[in-house]
């Protein structure tokens, strides 16, 4: 993903799951990752309302 055009995702993400932490980083594949208890699955929202810190 580019990060001039998703900052507020890169300043929780970083580059921890890849990228060059320049221009690029990279979201975690969770194709693979287990279904949760009461079917509960894990998602990462691209767009939105940054949240406050308060």
């Amino acid at each position: 993903m580019q990060i001039s055009t998703n900052q507020a995702l890169y300043t929780l993400i970083g580059t921890t799951f890849g990228g060059n932490g320049t221009t690029t980083f990279n979201l975690p594949d969770l194709r693979s990752a287990a279904i949760g208890w009461g079917g509960v699955r894990y998602f990462i929202c691209l767009a939105g309302i940054y949240p406050s810190r308060g």
